[in-house]
């Protein structure tokens, strides 16, 4: 090949990188201005180097590290190094040789973080799906969907045209825990993907979007008793092998201000034993059908969420979530079925595994901040107790995140594998987490049940275990699935009790207050079964008395091109992480709130306004990085915060900034929108999108309307308003579509962007999906 063809081919393959939206180092579009990097008036070898460099390094300049760009280490940088890179970049395959980690980590490491090459190897793909060896066995995940967190020094804007020029979509952005869920472009696979984003500085991690699964071994149903909660020997068992409910319920029986997320496959929550106690949400209900009444992007979410069909509706089809539900708090005293270990309580439906019992880690992470996201005046979360029968998959730093940003107790089940091998979210080290095993009704440890001497808790009934099923009726179950909802029953029953209860103290109570059984000595952190007496009778630990210390330096975030951070909608902030006690530590969470008035007091912070989306905290002294959002144009803003540990101590009020929104000059954009249909049967579809506002440094816009057209298969208008994460609801069009022997194309074109007071850049963005 000539030199003059392999430039030419060089470019072919820039000019196409620039022309996707968002561009690279060079703009928006590929002109000869933009594309010549180094200002010799030629597009060039180096030129084209220099753009690798962006890709790879996530910083535009001319070609300043030779040894890195030289991927063939012949001491020159010529046409076959800027082929080689962009052949890793896009086709994968060999990947570039060691000089290249002079200027950035190794790209040949393990792009999992596994240890030795045989222990994290691409497999084959199954339905879809590509598996992964890993430390804790196979992990399948997504193809074609990782999550992404970009370093807290990394400018938004620069982040977004990063994702952009990787080709990449954004489906949805988590704000509690700064991470994005990407759509990865066609050809580009999971494992190549998070190989590439390694090696950029400006990705601080990237994961593969995990498949998880429920934790119950069925079993034909037959009529049993609740053996779990009061073992008088029935069926062959062990007096008092149980949690001594009916002692427990002389104290309490629960109360209907407590209120339990179960993240699962959804909720019967019509039957029989469970519509009285299904959480309501109060905005939605006094509110208006078809409008977003509590600005969450959630329309009509009365009672929950489907995460699955992304629709209001979480009704359960696998029994599932239903039979943990049951166990938890069914109704008592109503002479229907079964009693929970809870009387009186509220639960909250939340389905994200599918009618086969599978769900996602991204799904997992929107139904756990969509629980987390409810708060009551005080800014406190209001779901305090989260049951998680599920695991699978392999560490995901941004469940675990989640799981510590949540505000409450969660109650995981340990696993069916018979082993220690670790399950995922039941062995994270969360705090506010706590991993249970099953036993049976002679307090053995059951035969499938996972246990672990530093990773699981204690054991709670999960053999035979009766509770509610579909269609009003009642059947057995066995797993460790059964297990986890009984601590989560004991849990609600302390908070009733002790309103006034950490989660630390929540936890304590039900670890201090188990029965020691020779069955989980040695195998269980407690060596104990669940006892719900013990946990409402014990004589808690003393009272952490130590509050984090105070933020000393909380600052507008800064760049060095741009200067402050400041839109006419949000500003962005940093500030040094503080510890837990004191400045050791990791706090639990943070309190960040704004106003037009001076916080100079312990009473201007607490009538302020609350601000969404802290992060989760990190340990003391890390650099914390996260903005205001929702905010109105030429408008000085106070701003000061708290750190609070679990024990609800907060530290003493911080430095309180002072910083003016732009009153001009912005822009709104439609940054992102992707279109997919849902299944309404057959060959129907039906057609929906969601679109991301943004101003102009990339900052999410809230409550924009948005306004655009179907075109394609069906037409029509659609419509809908953005949230604080800029995304709006589902626009769902009303019609189905038959794709049966057809095949055409459904396009959205977002055309029309109002907001009550930023103007809009007038370009709109169109998507599309192949029906066929």
């Amino acid at each position: 090949m000539s030199k003059s063809v392999s430039t030419r081919a060089i470019w072919l393959g820039i000019l196409g990188l620039c022309f996707i939206p968002g561009g690279l180092a060079f703009g928006q579009a590929a002109d000869f201005r933009r594309g010549d990097a180094n200002d010799d008036g030629e597009l060039n070898v180096s030129d084209a180097i220099s753009a690798l460099i962006f890709l790879f390094e996530g910083k535009a300049a001319a070609v300043s590290c030779q040894d890195a760009a030289d991927l063939d280490d012949n001491g020159v940088l010529e046409a076959a190094d800027a082929i080689y890179g962009l052949r890793f970049l896009f086709l994968g395959g060999e990947a570039p040789p060691a000089p290249f980690a002079d200027c950035g980590p190794d790209p040949t490491e393990d792009p999992l973080d596994c240890g030795s090459s045989t222990d994290c190897e691409s497999g084959g793909r199954d339905g879809g799906e590509i598996t992964l060896s890993s430390v804790s066995g196979q992990a399948k995940f997504i193809d074609g969907e990782i999550l992404v967190r970009f370093q807290p020094d990394a400018a938004r804007f620069r982040a977004e045209n990063f994702r952009r020029g990787f080709g990449a979509a954004l489906i949805q952005e988590f704000r509690g825990i700064g991470v994005q869920h990407w759509r990865l472009p066609p050809g580009l696979a999971v494992d190549q993907a998070i190989r590439t984003l390694k090696v950029n500085p400006m990705v601080e991690i990237a994961e593969p979007n995990y498949l998880v699964y429920e934790d119950a071994i069925p079993n034909d149903p037959r009529f049993g008793e609740l053996w779990g909660l009061h073992n008088t020997g029935q069926l062959g068992g062990t007096p008092d092998a149980d949690i001594d409910a009916p002692e427990a319920w002389d104290l309490t029986q629960g109360s209907n201000t407590v209120l339990v997320a179960v993240v699962d496959t959804g909720v019967e929550y019509t039957h029989q034993d469970l519509a009285g106690n299904i959480w309501s949400n109060p905005a939605e209900a006094n509110g208006i059908t078809g409008f977003d009444d509590d600005g969450n992007g959630y329309v009509d979410d009365l009672r929950g969420w489907d995460f699955v069909n992304d629709d209001n509706d979480p009704m359960d089809d696998r029994d599932h979530g239903t039979h943990v539900s049951g166990t938890i708090g069914a109704r008592a005293n109503n002479g229907k079925g079964v009693a929970g270990v809870s009387w009186n309580v509220k639960i909250m439906p939340l389905k994200f595994l599918n009618s086969s019992g599978t769900g996602t880690t991204a799904n997992a992470i929107r139904a756990i901040l969509y629980a987390a996201s409810f708060r009551d005046g005080g800014g406190n979360t209001i779901a305090r107790v989260h049951n998680y029968s599920w695991g699978g998959g392999a560490f995901s730093l941004f469940l675990e995140d989640a799981i510590r940003s949540s505000g409450a107790v969660v109650c995981a089940s340990a696993g069916n594998s018979g082993s220690d091998s670790i399950q995922y979210p039941a062995g994270y080290s969360a705090a506010n987490l706590i991993s249970v095993a099953a036993t049976d009704r002679k307090d053995a440890k059951a035969s499938f049940s996972s246990y672990g001497s530093d990773w699981v808790d204690l054991g709670a009934p999960g053999v035979d275990i009766l509770s509610t099923i579909l269609r009003s009726k009642y059947g057995l179950k066995s797993g460790t699935s059964m297990a986890a909802p009984h601590v989560a029953g004991v849990a609600a029953l302390i908070l009733a009790l002790y309103p006034a209860s950490t989660n630390a103290e929540v936890k304590d109570r039900i670890l201090l207050g188990a029965d020691p059984v020779a069955s989980l000595a040695g195998i269980t952190v407690t060596g104990g079964r669940l006892n719900a007496y013990g946990a409402l009778t014990v004589a808690p630990p003393p009272a952490d008395a130590i509050p984090p210390a105070a933020v000393t330096d909380l600052q507008v975030k800064t760049d060095p091109q741009i200067g402050d951070l400041i839109t006419m909608v949000a500003i962005d902030l940093t500030c040094t992480a503080p510890g837990d006690d004191g400045s050791a530590g990791t706090a639990f969470r943070y309190d960040v709130r704004y106003s037009t008035s001076p916080i100079v007091s312990d009473a201007d912070f607490a009538a302020a306004t609350p601000a969404l989306g802290e992060p989760a905290p990190q340990p003391s002294g890390s650099a914390e990085s996260f903005f205001i959002n929702a905010l109105q144009p030429g408008t000085t803003y106070h701003i000061a915060m708290k750190a609070l540990d679990e024990a609800g101590n907060a530290s003493p009020l911080s430095n309180a900034i002072a910083a003016a929104t732009d009153a001009s000059g912005g822009l709104l954009s439609v940054a992102d929108l992707w279109v997919s249909f849902s299944y309404s049967g057959g060959y129907q579809r039906k057609p929906f999108t969601y679109v991301l506002i943004q101003d102009e440094l990339g900052y999410p816009v809230d409550s924009a309307s948005v306004k655009g057209n179907w075109s394609g298969c069906l037409t029509g208008i659609g419509s809908g308003v953005t949230w604080i994460d800029g995304w709006t609801g589902k626009i769902e069009h009303p019609r189905s579509y038959n794709c049966q022997n057809s095949s055409c194309t459904f396009n959205f074109t977002a055309n029309n962007v109002t907001h009550a007071f930023v103007p809009w850049d007038g370009v709109p963005l169109t998507d599309s999906i192949w029906c066929f």
